[in-house]
């Protein structure tokens, strides 16, 4: 189903060791994937990019996982893993826009197979080393030809105060290939003639939610079984969930959207 809407779920327990959050909190995010190019064309399933997005007043989480046919990346870097240009071999990239307000200012952050990255704030006319204090870390599958990156990036760095209500904007990408013609892969597609990344009126909405509650969750997880074993499709279930209760199933019933997500829809629908 496509949406040009990006959803962060509010992380909430303890990170790992390395400061980022266990595997089953990223299955409480919804998953954004995209395999075409930067028009939209040319799909290609098997350099198909998923990302999601976990969120807490201090932090900012992204987690790319991309699936390649060759990996090209440079062996160079800063002692801190920094890398200039590193856009000319492969990469997964976020562009991070918080103040609509400002169309031509947003973050870009870039992160590379062998753990490689770069950010960078970007305004008309010129673009600096955002200097974020970001983590990384990277996990290459070779028999599944696929390599898992994910960002840690301190919220203070993008905004001076967070505001889970407010409504950014966003834009995920893909490059894959040492030299020309490269793939050139976009969420949301940016539609220039040639491959082009900085058009910040093709960016998708980013919106900040709770977590689901762990009933919502089973409940969620019933459905899915259902709609599976009935043949249906579950992405015209948004708005339905099964009430469980210990030792029987009862019917499918309407899940009323809460008050907060009422205004969030409204503020979603007035924002164009």
């Amino acid at each position: 189903m496509t949406t040009d809407i990006a959803t962060a779920v509010q992380f909430i327990g303890a990170t790992d060791t390395q400061g980022f959050p266990p595997a089953a909190a990223w299955e409480t995010a919804p998953p954004l994937r995209f395999d075409a190019d930067w028009q939209g064309k040319n799909p290609d399933a098997l350099r198909e990019t998923e990302v999601r997005l976990l969120w807490t007043p201090e932090a900012l989480y992204l987690r790319f996982q991309a699936r390649y046919r060759n990996i090209n990346v440079f062996v160079d870097a800063e002692p801190d893993g920094r890398r200039d240009e590193l856009w000319d071999r492969d990469v997964a990239e976020a562009f991070l826009q918080p103040d609509p307000s400002a169309p031509g200012r947003y973050k870009e952050f870039e992160i590379s197979p062998n753990g490689f990255w770069i950010d960078l704030d970007i305004a008309p006319g010129e673009k600096r080393d955002l200097q974020s204090g970001l983590k990384r870390r990277v996990q290459i599958n070779e028999n599944e030809k696929l390599w898992v990156g994910e960002l840690s990036i301190p919220m203070k760095s993008l905004v001076t105060r967070f505001d889970r209500a407010a409504i950014w904007r966003a834009n995920f990408y893909r490059v894959e290939g040492p030299t020309e013609p490269r793939f050139y892969s976009a969420w949301r597609p940016t539609g220039t003639p040639q491959p082009n990344f900085h058009v910040p009126k093709a960016f998708g909405r980013l919106i900040f939610v709770e977590p689901p509650s762990p009933h919502s969750i089973r409940n969620d997880a019933i459905t899915r079984k259902l709609s599976a074993a009935s043949g249906s499709n579950p992405a015209r279930q948004v708005w339905d969930t099964v009430r469980w209760s210990p030792g029987r199933w009862l019917e499918p019933v309407s899940r009323q959207p809460s008050p907060a997500l009422s205004r969030k829809q409204a503020l979603l629908s007035a924002s164009y």
